[in-house]
């Protein structure tokens, strides 16, 4: 997919306490039921089919969590927060292969009717309602308590019994394999592992073989989550109801391995009279990420309970029977009243229908994620299923429906004592004087299982429009049924002469005897039935999805083949106990297609033909609780469906809207949560800024039309291309190795030339000490930025941090090493945010470009650009080698640091994006000087030359570029410190080079400081821009002026030029020249940085804008040298010749700022200026320490030595050890504390205590 970018900020001026958005998963589809809720409290939401939600909460944070990936927590942007398309990480660990088997409908790709419940729901939902109930509410599907015991719903579905309707456990099938239809009291447990539930009406979308012709239902378990830690929870409620549960998870070990584990019990009395019940739950998945492609995950559940019923059919009372019951009970509680509930003679309660079963489940899920677009997923699956319900028996029919409460509805009072409860105590009188042993007995219906299945699905991303998904689904049951007698209520043994007598000789050789039916039987022995059920099932399914912008369209199919046979062990003797196998062949052909005909209307279709075989019972052999004789003339259900539908939304759109009509497939925070800083990012509202991508179908003209129109929205900030303030295509003029070594010679053979340091080529940087002695008369003495005098006073200060937005810094590189800003929080390469900050492995900064904190500068595109341009401000000085540079310290001394902030590599385009979180991204680590040589085309540029002229006043910039505004506003606004040398930040860009008399924005901006070039005489060089917008000049390089002195032995390219490093990449030497505003650039931002240096050295402080003042006031005056006529030469690169040309030097008098910029005026007003930076106040976390370094805060404070004073010692204690001050808060307070040096000086701060704070000393 081709992928756009678009940028824009929501309204924070609507106060309304809603959340939303939309969750999809890694592909872009939704994820239909994905967990939204509050941390920490039972507050939350469900996404519907389109994987929207709506959240009504004031809370800062919500967390979305869904089975098989990695729960995410996100800031609320307060009140009417719209979070957008929030796509969520796939858990290498957890079930991802569970979702590649359950049966999710996708929006519009299957047109069915879905709806989904979440855990949330059916957490609020349940209270004391049965599992299926919780869906009483969903269109089509009807839901009963059936006789109100606990366990016994049923489910129908748009009419359809549910042996109609697909059931599945995270996509595996749990339908009865004999008779199809499910006993909800076997999952009555699973809801304490449900994370949702879905059901889809009409023909299911589910990846198995055989059919569901009323629709689907698919419960999703819990999986684990990658995080470690526990939970326990107990419950109380109406009629006895108690509720236990805890859960423990190991979260993901350094091996690779998780183990997550969940128990419950559920225990009561029940709303019906006599109906106590008793349900349980386990849960344990274990999973191992052997690689990125392959991982491993057994999981096991299941959900025992036994409960007492009331059956629907042996107990329900006629409307006139009514009157009884409200003479037994009350007219209060008369539906709770229960025919069967009664007492034997020992005053013990007992049962005519009761319930236990347990089915585990377990299976091992294999997900191969085989290459980018094709996966397979493979689960090997099995059911223990042991259970059996009371089956009342009789030795005739009469006495058989004794055992029942209520005879077609009305009251059995055959054994009804006159409170209304059933006598047992009669039957066992009655079985006690019986001659001839038991007329009634209890039996219990064993019907025990062993289910094997494995279930395989290949999904393969065709094309960007087309997806096919196969696979396999085999599956193998053994039913085992039998009734066992388990008490003769008092009578010595039971005759089963009824069910016996119905055993055929010819089938059962134990008929011959006559006497065999009239055996007397004990507890233990079977009647009525024992058999064994087999069925077997082999299929193969399929489905193609094709999408393209308005349409979606599906065609699907499956075949496969169900075979069944009986053993059976009472009316069949072994020899013919085997039944004949008999086999039906299915199939199943779907399609369907959805259309939006615009933003607010659709139609769908599909049309779907079933074949299905007939079931096990009822349909295969027509007794099949008792007889081997198959069906003589079995046919398969055939069910052909068609649905036409139309949809309609209002012209009302949200965001979620829009971005979903334009195939918006990921949407994020442009600025990644930083704990540290989030706290002012909201201030700032930076946080309300999302970047989207989305498809090719639309341009980003248009998405940002759309978005535009939407009251929600604030701005719209297209991800617009940034260009460097220099030729891409053009690299540095390398200092080649003969040069360097004819230098050294020079350097050598000088002897003590007086320059202040010994780094071999400093005496060829003419822009920091100009001889006048390289250029003739074009080259005047002191036409630099005056370090030689400044370095007198400062060479540079590590405390201050340059963030150079540019190519990536070469950070290994011999004058630079020692100059680089270090991360002490990170680790190098590391795939993890060690340090909170929002950013992974940023040891020297950031690259924003490939988003990784590796810093790069050997494309073979590069230019060498941003080493040459650190090499200006801080190349380490009198090293011996190289060069010397404005702000580099002096030997070991340190000077400033640099911080890279990649924003360009190769030919690979910078944009917006990238740009504005390396601007936040160094206010929130501690630089205070922006270096920026990028920028966009002046706005007076010419056309013909430079393309689309840029933005020609800071309005239009402001308008159609706000991201980049709001971005430099919080750099300028929140960089450094109030108690640092300066407050805010310092933001320089390089002016252009399009010769045009207008600057290019950012840097004409109001707020900004933009360079102007200047050659080695003070003259503006050619290609510089001048005019509104500039503010300030430097040394910039000008190669076309200074044509006479090319040579062989110096080239185009190096005189006139700038000399600083240079990747080896580049240059064999490590070192080479450039030019442009660019080179112009970074020598403002490095005597900004002396400048703010010697501030920190004298312990100064000052505003960002009074600072900046300063930098306007010292500079050097150079309008006088704006006389005359400028003669260069201008190099044709298309033509290879030297183009003779003129400058009128008068037009740049008044626009090349306010002179060329001076570093010994700047020190020394600097001296004279600003106030004395004072000791902060501590913000400390109870508990928690901070400490400080006195000496930043108190001139030539590393000579002394200091004394510390609280006043309120119980809320704050403070220790020197060395040259730290470390404070520990006690209790939560504010107190008064003062730091008095031995010199005498006192500074007063306070120190406030409290739950969480921000520990960095100040906020």
């Amino acid at each position: 997919m081709t992928a756009a970018l678009i940028l824009f900020g929501v309204s924070a001026a609507v106060a309304q306490s809603a959340v939303t958005g939309k969750i999809v998963d890694e592909t872009g589809a939704p994820l239909i039921g994905a967990s939204v809720t509050v941390p920490g409290t039972s507050q939350g939401v469900s996404t519907d089919v389109d994987g929207n939600f709506t959240l009504k909460t004031d809370a800062k944070e919500i967390e979305i969590s869904y089975v098989g990936y990695v729960p995410t927590k996100k800031p609320v942007t307060g009140p009417n927060a719209r979070l957008g398309i929030i796509q969520m990480e796939p858990d290498a660990v957890a079930l991802q292969d569970v979702i590649v088997m359950q049966s999710v409908a996708v929006q519009r790709k299957t047109p069915v009717a879905v709806s989904t419940v979440s855990a949330e729901e059916i957490s609020y939902k349940l209270g004391g309602q049965e599992f299926p109930e919780i869906l009483k509410s969903t269109p089509g599907v009807y839901v009963t308590k059936d006789g109100g015991g606990f366990g016994d719903s049923k489910i129908n579905m748009r009419g359809f019994q549910a042996a109609n309707v697909a059931v599945m456990v995270n996509g595996v099938p749990v339908n009865d394999m004999e008779w199809g239809g499910v006993y909800w009291s076997n999952w009555a447990g699973l809801s304490d592992v449900t994370r949702s539930m879905q059901t889809q009406r009409g023909l299911g979308a589910s990846k198995i073989s055989s059919p569901s012709v009323g629709g689907s239902v698919n419960i999703v378990t819990n999986g684990i989550e990658a995080k470690q830690g526990g939970t326990f929870s107990f419950g109380v409620g109406n009629d006895g109801l108690y509720s236990l549960s805890f859960s423990l998870s190991t979260g993901l070990t350094k091996s690779g391995w998780a183990l997550s584990v969940l128990g419950a019990k559920r225990w009561g009395d029940g709303y019906i009279q006599g109906t106590n019940f008793e349900g349980y739950n386990w849960f344990v998945n274990i999973s191992k990420r052997i690689n990125d492609r392959h991982q491993l995950s057994l999981t096991a559940f299941g959900a025992p309970q036994k409960h007492a019923q009331r059956h629907a059919l042996d107990d329900g009372l006629k409307i006139e029977e009514g009157q009884k019951a409200k003479n037994f009970m009350g007219e209060k509680d008369m539906y709770r009243y229960n025919a069967e509930y009664g007492f034997d003679k020992n005053g013990r309660q007992r049962y005519s229908h009761f319930n236990e079963y347990h089915k585990p489940q377990i299976s091992l899920n294999h997900q191969w994620q085989i290459d980018y677009k094709s996966s397979l997923s493979t689960a090997l699956y099995m059911s223990i299923g042991r259970g059996s319900g009371y089956s009342g028996q009789g030795r005739t029919s009469a006495d058989r429906n004794m055992w029942k409460g209520t005879n077609y509805g009305v009251l059995n009072t055959t054994f009804r004592n006159p409170d209304g409860t059933f006598a047992y105590d009669k039957i066992q009188e009655m079985n006690a004087a019986s001659p001839d042993g038991s007329r009634m007995i209890m039996s219990k219906s064993n019907n025990n299982h062993m289910w094997y299945g494995l279930l395989s699905t290949y999904t393969n991303q065709i094309s960007k429009s087309l997806e096919l998904s196969a696979g396999i689904d085999v599956r193998y049951y053994i039913g085992e049924h039998n009734n066992e007698i388990i008490d003769l209520y008092d009578g010595k043994y039971y005759i089963d002469d009824d069910s016996r007598k119905n055993v055929k000789a010819e089938q059962n050789a134990a008929a011959a005897d006559p006497n065999w039916k009239y055996q007397k039987l004990q507890v233990g022995d079977k009647v009525y039935r024992d058999y064994d059920g087999h069925v077997h099932q082999e299929g193969v399914f399929a489905q193609l999805e094709w999408t393209k912008k308005n349409l979606n369209a599906f065609v699907s199919g499956s075949v496969s083949n169900t075979g069944y046979w009986r053993y059976d062990r009472f009316y069949y003797d072994a020899a013919h106990a085997e039944s004949e196998h008999v086999n039906f062949i299915g199939y199943t052909v779907k399609g369907g297609a959805n259309y939006n005909i615009n933003e607010k209307h659709n139609v769908f279709a599909n049309l779907g033909y079933i074949s299905r075989a007939p079931f096990f019972s009822g349909g295969a052999f027509l007794q099949s609780t008792t007889s081997n004789a198959k069906n003589p003339d079995p046919l398969n259900e055939k069910v052909f469906s068609a649905e036409v539908g139309y949809g309609f939304r209002s012209g009302i759109l949200s965001v979620d809207e829009v971005l979903d009509i334009v195939g918006g497939y990921q949407i994020e925070r442009v600025f990644p949560v930083d704990g540290r800083n989030e706290e002012r990012t909201r201030e700032s509202e930076l946080h309300l800024w999302y970047v989207v991508r989305f498809g090719d179908d639309y341009s980003a003209e248009e998405v940002a039309e759309k978005l535009s129109a939407l009251g929600e929205v604030q701005h719209v900030n297209l991800n617009r291309t940034i260009r460097r303030a220099y030729n891409a295509g053009k690299k540095a003029m390398p200092l080649t190795r003969e040069a360097l070594a004819a230098m050294q010679r020079a350097t050598r053979a000088a002897g003590d030339t007086g320059y202040p340091f010994n780094d071999e080529l400093l005496p060829m940087q003419w822009h920091l000490i100009n001889r006048g002695n390289l250029f003739g008369e074009k080259s005047i003495v002191d036409a630099d930025v005056q370090c030689e005098e400044a370095w007198k006073s400062s060479t540079g200060d590590k405390s201050i941090i340059v963030a150079v937005l540019d190519e990536g810094v070469m950070v290994e590189h011999p004058d630079l090493k020692n100059s680089m800003w270090v991360n002490e929080g990170e680790v190098y390469r590391s795939k993890q945010d060690n340090d909170g900050n929002g950013y992974k492995g940023d040891v020297y900064g950031y690259n924003f470009v490939f988003e990784t904190g590796v810093i790069s500068w050997d494309d073979i595109n590069d230019t060498g650009h941003g080493t040459h341009v650190a090499g200006v401000i801080a190349a380490q000085n009198n090293n011996g080698i190289g060069i010397s540079s404005i702000a580099g310290g002096n030997g070991d001394i340190p000077g400033v640091k640099i911080m890279s902030c990649q924003i360009f590599s190769g030919n690979t385009v910078s944009n917006s994006l990238a740009t504005v979180r390396a601007i936040k991204y160094a206010a929130d680590n501690g630089a205070v000087i922006l270096q920026c040589s990028w920028g966009y085309v002046s706005g007076s540029a010419n056309s013909y030359e430079w393309g689309t002229p840029g933005f020609k006043d800071e309005e239009e910039w402001a308008t159609n570029a706000p991201l980049e505004k709001d971005a430099l506003d919080y750099f300028l606004h929140n960089a450094g410190s109030p108690n640092g040398p300066i407050e805010g930040g310092l933001a320089i860009f390089a002016g252009g080079n399009e010769s045009a008399p207008q600057a290019g924005f950012p840097g004409a901006a109001e707020e900004c400081i933009s360079v102007s070039a200047t050659a080695a005489d003070y003259t503006p060089a050619v290609y510089t821009n001048y005019g509104p917008g500039t503010t300030i000049a430097a040394p910039g390089g000008d190669q076309d002026y200074y044509y006479e002195y090319f040579d062989d032995n110096h080239k185009r390219g190096e005189i006139g030029c700038i000399l600083s490093t240079l990747p080896y990449t580049i240059s064999e030497t490590g070192y080479g020249y450039m030019e442009g505003t660019s080179m112009a650039c970074p020598h403002v931002s490095g005597v900004a940085a002396l400048g703010l240096s010697y501030a920190a050295q004298l312990r100064r402080h000052f505003t960002a804008d009074e600072f900046k003042a300063l930098l306007y006031q010292t500079t050097t005056p150079i309008d006088s040298y704006m006389t005359g006529l400028k003669n260069y030469y201008r190099y044709v690169a298309d033509v290879g010749l030297n183009q003779p040309m003129q400058l009128t030097l008068a037009n740049y008098r008044n626009q090349m700022g306010t002179g060329q910029v001076n570093a010994a005026r700047l020190l020394n007003a600097v001296s004279g200026n600003g106030k004395q930076v004072s000791f902060p106040n501590l913000y400390i976390s109870l508990g928690k320490e901070v400490k400080a370094i006195p000496a930043n805060y108190f001139l030539g404070g590393e000579t002394l030595t200091y004394t510390v004073s609280i006043a309120d010692t119980a809320v704050a204690t403070a220790s020197m050890e060395g040259a730290k001050l470390t404070v520990r808060g006690l209790k939560a307070g504010t107190t008064r504390a003062s730091i008095t040096s031995s010199k005498g000086e006192t500074h007063n701060f306070n120190i406030t205590v409290r739950k969480s704070a921000n520990g960095n000393g100040w906020l």
